[in-house]
């Protein structure tokens, strides 16, 4: 009987729990169900929110526009400050536009630039009194500074150091003393204007003695040009010579006198060369000294 009767208790437990189960599964639904209808509540509620809102806007809309009606104005060019394409469009919620009688505003205008005179005239005043105190204030800097000067001239005189020299200034018996000197001086300018006088008499004769020279050598020069021209033509004509007494037999003599003809005439060029190399050189001498001497009398010695 005991076991007959746990077996119905088992029974009967394992059944509870199947139908606590059960109704477990159906509170789940029904809580998901009512989270559902609770958030198509608030929708619904949200579009009804907006719609009220849409309701009341459009009347006050219709009211808005039973009284505001459209109104064409003749204004001139330069006295529109609005947008009037946002005019145009009728939307007066995004325009803060008005029309102002003109009197009223030139009495703005006059009231603003009679502000801004006054704010300008006070701004001048401050100006004006700052300039002033600047001044002031300069000035007694420079007063301070002379009055350090004063005081440092005295602390000199007061620790200055008297010498005979000194104590015969301050006597005045400086004088001959200041008189010897400025003879001395004196000498010393017209010694040095003897010796530059000198000087530029010495760079003039040598100036002079190169320009003489390099005629001389532009002469020696110009002969030697000659006598290379008369050369040239002599070995061109013993040239010719010898190419008609190509077909003979050549001597030891004419050997010997055509190899010291050539020699002759290398010597002559060399020379030729040296006298211009000597002629360049003098030139650069010159130049060298007419630029160390002052006034300039290379032209003066070029005519001559």
């Amino acid at each position: 009987a005991a076991a007959a009767r746990l077996q119905e208790l088992r029974e009967l437990k394992i059944d509870r729990e199947v139908e606590v189960r059960r109704r477990a599964g159906q509170l789940g639904r029904l809580s998901r169900r009512m989270a559902e209808l609770e958030a198509a509540r608030d929708d619904a509620l949200s579009q009804l929110e907006r719609a009220r809102e849409d309701l009341t806007r459009l009347l006050e809309e219709r009211a808005a526009d039973a009284h505001n009606q459209p109104m064409f104005l003749h204004l001139k060019q330069g006295q529109v400050e609005a947008n009037l394409d946002t005019l145009a469009d009728g939307d007066a919620g995004e325009s803060d536009a008005a029309l102002v009688e003109l009197g009223r505003i030139r009495a703005l205008n006059a009231r603003v630039v009679a502000a801004g005179e006054e704010k300008v005239q006070t701004l001048r005043e401050t100006l004006r009194f700052r300039r002033r105190i600047t001044g002031l204030e300069w000035d007694n800097d420079r007063l301070d500074l002379k009055a350090e000067e004063v005081a440092d001239n005295t602390k000199y005189l007061q620790l200055v150091f008297v010498t005979k020299d000194l104590q015969a200034i301050i006597r005045g018996g400086d004088e001959d003393r200041r008189a010897a000197q400025i003879a001395t001086l004196e000498k010393q300018i017209e010694h040095s204007r003897k010796l530059h006088d000198l000087k530029v008499e010495d760079m003039k004769r040598r100036l002079f003695k190169g320009h003489k020279q390099i005629r001389e050598k532009e002469l020696e020069n110009s002969k030697l040009d000659e006598y290379v021209q008369d050369l040239a033509l002599s070995v061109a004509q013993r040239d010719k010579i010898l190419r008609v007494r190509e077909s003979e037999q050549e001597t030891e003599d004419e050997k010997e006198f055509r190899l010291q003809e050539v020699v002759w005439r290398r010597l002559v060029l060399e020379e030729a060369r040296q006298q211009s190399e000597d002629i360049t050189i003098l030139r650069a001498e010159v130049e060298r000294l007419r630029q160390r001497t002052f006034p300039s009398f290379a032209k003066s010695y070029a005519s001559r």
